[in-house]
């Protein structure tokens, strides 16, 4: 009999062992993860549907897995019948399960109705929850705008504890835009109570103006700061759409500065729409400060864009070179030649000789260069400013070599440039 041979120990960390031991390792963690993953799809498809098995916490699955001897007694009793499970989700587990598998899918920017199915069956008391979550997991833009729709959703119940809640959890910009989307749906509901609560921001000024007009914009003109415009906006574009001429009286009312502009911005659109006419007269008497010029501009912009030729005669007539005059001829030459070359040439050509004739040209020669650049060539002899009329034709050279250079070199040699820009 052939003797027995020594035992032949295998050290742990020979090659062999440690590669049995990592497979073995992989797979039990692979199975975990399985096994967690499976729990987690479930319960975002139950949820998902509106209905599913309630999730208890850590704790009471603990005792539930070592009862006490009234436990074990009760559980000799017969089991009572199931009742449907409510529609909202107050466990901790299946927030969090549907939460983390929906941030980390990135499930939640494709299917948009499971998101609001899952966040409808969060309880507002379960919110503060699920905000820590999303602001644990999630990341860049996917953690501003599921927070921003929770927020949403929380102020739909209790709005004071969701501003509160941006307000100390929320960091910089993101800070101002949380508080501003919880005001914005605490005033389409209550905006007397997110007034006196949030005080006057733009969006809840603008859903008071909807139902007490005067406070609105009395509450609008005591704002300091970058928000007073907005805010004003917002209350003359409301009262508008509630009472028109309750709210051209309050326009009408301020003083000609950037207040009265920015109320007339708000209300234009539609003024210009329903009769252009009338409100080209009153945009024609309004005092020539840089604050009127800014909305003559923006009236003949608007105007421009549905009846061009109506709105270049009105800005002829305007007092030659006035500040709403030159603020207001620029905009219109462009949407003009855009929309018929010939004829916005020709009334360009009408213009007095002068700045106004020159912006007009200019503005002309920009909207043409790009279409055909000989024929905002031949206006560059037209302007009047030595300065603008190289520039001009700096600008034009450019772009036409991108097109024919062969053309465009003809065309700089003639013309008036100095040499060493010609050579450029």
């Amino acid at each position: 009999m052939e003797p027995l041979r020594p035992f032949a120990f295998v050290s742990p960390r020979s090659s062999h062992f440690s590669t049995l031991l990592l497979a073995g390792t992989t797979i039990v963690f692979a199975a975990l993860w399985l096994s967690e993953r499976r729990q987690n799809t479930r319960l975002v498809t139950e949820i998902k549907a509106g209905h599913g098995t309630r999730v208890v916490s850590s704790s009471a699955t603990a005792s539930a897995s070592n009862p006490g001897p009234s436990a074990r007694t009760a559980s000799t009793a017969p089991t009572p019948a199931a009742t449907p499970a409510p529609k909202s989700f107050l466990a901790t587990g299946a927030i969090e399960a549907a939460l983390v598998q929906l941030i980390h899918d990135h499930a939640w920017r494709t299917d948009r109705r499971g998101l609001a199915h899952v966040l409808d069956s969060i309880a507002p008391g379960d919110v503060p929850f699920a905000l820590q979550l999303v602001g644990r997991d999630a990341v860049g833009q996917g953690r501003r705008e599921l927070q921003l729709m929770l927020l949403r959703r929380w102020a739909g119940s209790d709005a004071a504890a969701a501003y509160a809640w941006a307000g100390s959890n929320a960091k910089g910009r993101m800070a101002m835009i949380a508080r501003q989307v919880v005001a914005d749906a605490w005033a389409a509901t209550d905006p007397v109570g997110a007034l006196a609560t949030v005080g006057p921001l733009p969006a809840v000024l603008g859903h008071l103006a909807r139902i007490e007009p005067e406070v609105a914009a009395e509450n609008a003109l005591k704002v300091q700061g970058g928000s007073r415009n907005a805010g004003i906006e917002m209350v003359a574009n409301a009262w508008f759409g509630k009472d028109p001429q309750a709210a051209i009286a309050w326009v009408e009312s301020l003083p000609p500065n950037n207040d009265r502009a920015m109320a007339l911005r708000a209300v234009m659109g539609p003024m210009v729409d329903a009769d252009p006419t009338a409100m080209s007269g009153y945009i024609a008497n309004l005092p020539a400060n840089a604050d009127m010029a800014g909305v003559a501009r923006d009236f003949a912009g608007h105007w421009a864009n549905n009846d061009p030729a109506a709105a270049a005669a009105w800005v002829s007539q305007l007092p030659a070179g006035s500040p709403l005059q030159s603020a207001a001829v620029p905009l219109v030459a462009r949407q003009f030649a855009d929309d018929d070359p010939a004829a916005a040439g020709r009334w360009v050509d009408s213009l007095p000789a002068g700045p106004v004739h020159d912006d007009a040209v200019k503005a002309y020669v920009f909207q043409e260069m790009g279409d055909d650049p000989s024929i905002a060539a031949t206006w560059t002899a037209k302007v009047a400013n030595p300065n603008l009329r190289n520039n001009l034709t700096v600008d034009i050279a450019r772009n036409w070599l991108r097109f024919d250079p062969t053309a465009a070199r003809q065309w700089i040699a003639q013309t008036a440039l100095p040499d060493p820009i010609k050579q450029r």
